[in-house]
């Protein structure tokens, strides 16, 4: 439709960030824009950001990603969020503490079941595993529990030893960590050797 497109390739090999749920990842997202975000998910937002300004005129690709880079680190992107909250009716003071956010009753804490290098997390698991805590829907007309989810404490590439915590799980019904916890648990594969890193941005059509 004559429209200009980029599409970037990126690796979901594991789970992005360290945050899986609703208001966690919220509250992921914010920490990202008050410059505290995980690795991979801050490289991965400043990518897309930059491929938006580029194919909206503003410049090349790299004076795109810096102008990026600047918007994350002095804040104003961050005060542009709670401006597009606040043009919605939201209550912004959220953003500005996080502890705001509706917390879940309980939570359970994943251990290593071995000594090694974490080397899978397999992405599709861990969605279920959130579903189940309550964080997503069986069935059409499931409530959703938005403060419910799982916190990666290890990510691919980290060494844990035994009983090391890999993850925590929230949830308003303890009943609930048993069946997530097994499905979390076959997710995470622990080996020998250190894996080799992969980058985030695994390639761009432009």
């Amino acid at each position: 439709v004559g429209r200009k497109t980029v599409a970037l390739l990126t690796n979901m090999d594991e789970p992005l960030g360290n945050a899986i749920g609703n208001s966690l990842e919220v509250i992921e997202a914010v920490n990202t824009l008050k410059g505290a975000g995980p690795e991979d998910f801050t490289r991965l937002c400043i990518a897309v950001a930059s491929n938006m300004l580029f194919l909206g005129g503003k410049g090349s690709l790299q004076e795109c990603e810096n102008m990026a880079s600047a918007a994350l680190y002095n804040g104003s992107a961050l005060i542009k969020f709670v401006e597009m909250i606040r043009a919605q009716g939201g209550n912004a003071e959220v953003i500005y503490d996080t502890n705001k956010f509706k917390k879940a009753k309980h939570f359970f804490n994943i251990t290593a079941n071995a000594s090694g290098y974490i080397s899978k997390i397999d992405t599709e698991k861990c969605g279920i595993a959130a579903a189940l805590l309550g964080a997503g829907r069986a069935k059409k007309d499931d409530i959703i529990n938005f403060a419910a989810g799982i916190i990666l404490e290890q990510k691919v590439g980290d060494y844990v030893n035994w009983g090391d915590v890999i993850a925590t799980m929230y949830a308003d019904d303890t009943a609930l960590f048993e069946p997530a916890s097994r499905i979390f648990c076959s997710a995470v594969q622990i080996a020998e050797e250190c894996p080799q890193k992969q980058n985030i941005v695994l390639g761009r059509i432009g």
